[in-house]
């Protein structure tokens, strides 16, 4: 019996690891991962220390840069690549938001 549950939680964790992979991806992430927290709890230092107490996993989200944009920096930024960086951190900004919006109403601290 006890076996049966620990599967039928950890298949609803995977379930829901799942759902929020497709959330991300549907609203703009090109890359998304989930890390469980666990073992950089014991072994990383933090400041403060309890920095990572409240959390059980982190979530990464990625977007692709402009590659014309970048190709055309000589040294230092242009233009194109400084509006295409902007116009990133806005898209994910709006992708972080929701994000925590979606683990908020399911019952979970999000931030």
């Amino acid at each position: 019996m006890k076996i049966q549950l620990i599967l039928k939680m950890r298949d609803s964790k995977d379930k829901q690891t799942e759902e929020l992979k497709t959330f991300c991806l549907d609203h703009g992430a090109d890359l998304v991962g989930i890390a469980d927290l666990a073992l950089l709890k014991k072994g990383l230092q933090t400041e403060p220390k309890d920095l990572l107490n409240p959390y059980t996993a982190a979530i990464s989200t990625a977007v692709v840069l402009d590659m014309k944009a970048v190709a055309e920096m000589h040294g230092e930024p242009t233009p194109a690549y400084a509006d295409n960086c902007k116009a990133l951190n806005r898209r994910l900004n709006t992708l972080t938001e929701s994000i925590a919006n979606w683990i908020r109403k399911r019952g979970f601290k999000g931030e």
